[in-house]
């Protein structure tokens, strides 16, 4: 294509690898030049963020940020398609790198091998056109809100666990809510709501990873989103998508309304609401029991009752053959005594 007059920035690798987008309807050479030009960051490289990064970059966005501490784990290869058997123990920043890489080198990648918390999110958001929340935990998604509130830039927020997921695009609208206008306050029932407690089905996260991917395409060539102030909801079990149109801005909320200046730190907040409380201060010594007590106690007394309090599918993969199983969700409290439902 050398010798074709040519009034953009692409060049003609460029023009190959992404010619089936830009003869897209409604989609052409000048959009393809504004996702070359844009950058975007995504917090959290799990099943979330590695369809997310990995179709942005196939699909030609300029720069991508990816933020996580963590390493990979055999439990998030069935999900996570950015990484193989091979990667067990690897940084996931790095590994996602070499993964994005591998499609497409045109690509700038910029990792963030951290925890992403109040003190750098501000300073780390500010290189970006987007921030794509891919994160597994609340304290980290308020975060992310107000960062991005403070910095002006518009949030891809996605979230899935068990067999449902869910999207909306924050900070596009002025007068639209935030993520804290939604879910003011943090408690026990939404902190626990992670895919460590709940479980997650590996194909639930691509879907919502890859909504988001298009979203924010979207976002960057046209500035625009089909999912400003609205909600995406996907039930997989019941096979259901719909939308949910979400109210105004909270006159109330103390993340986008009550003059915020800096970010507030729901690590601690959320630590404490959920209880996170060490072992010696919930269970005395005296009244705790070692694996090698617990053995020899049965081994002593023939009679002795053992309950597994876990879920019943937890029970299923693995149990002491003596335990008996009774769910602790199957627990009630009644005239001041522990009865179980059953």
């Amino acid at each position: 294509m050398s010798d074709f007059y040519k009034d953009h920035n692409l060049t003609d690798e460029e023009i190959s690898r992404y010619g089936r987008q830009m003869i897209t309807a409604d989609f052409d050479v000048r959009h393809q030049e504004k996702l070359k030009n844009s950058a975007v960051l995504i917090v959290g490289c799990g099943g979330l963020g590695n369809p997310v990064a990995l179709y942005l970059a196939g699909a030609g966005i300029g720069k991508l940020g990816l933020v996580d501490f963590d390493t990979i784990d055999i439990s998030n290869i069935h999900r996570q398609i950015g990484f193989t058997i091979e990667d067990v123990g690897k940084k996931k920043t790095e590994t996602l790198k070499n993964a994005i890489l591998a499609r497409n080198p045109n690509v700038e990648v910029e990792i963030y091998d951290t925890f992403f918390n109040k003190d750098n999110a501000m300073e780390i958001i500010k290189e970006y056109t987007v921030v794509a929340d891919c994160s597994d935990n609340m304290p980290t998604r308020y975060t992310v809100n107000e960062a991005c509130f403070l910095t002006h830039t518009p949030l891809a927020m996605g979230s899935a666990v068990g067999w449902a997921g869910q999207f909306t695009f924050y900070h596009i609208n002025p007068a639209g809510p935030c993520y804290r206008c939604l879910y003011p306050n943090p408690s026990k029932n939404t902190i626990n709501m992670s895919c460590n407690e709940k479980g997650i089905m590996g194909p639930v996260v691509g879907i919502v990873g890859n909504i988001q991917a298009i979203e924010i395409m979207k976002f960057c060539a046209f500035g625009e989103s089909s999912y400003s102030d609205v909600m995406y909801n996907y039930d997989a079990f019941d096979g259901r998508f719909f939308n949910v149109k979400l109210r105004p801005k909270s006159p109330n909320c103390e993340s986008c309304i009550v003059g915020l200046t800096q970010v507030n730190d729901y690590q601690m907040l959320c630590d404490r609401i959920a209880g996170q409380t060490p072992l010696s201060e919930i269970i005395p010594e005296e009244y705790r029991v070692t694996t090698f007590e617990f053995r020899e106690s049965l081994k002593n007394d023939p009679d002795a009752v053992v309950i597994d309090v876990r879920p019943i599918n937890e029970f299923k993969i693995a149990h002491h053959p003596r335990a008996t199983n009774i769910p602790v969700n199957e627990f009630s409290y009644e005239n001041g005594g522990l009865q179980t439902v059953i």
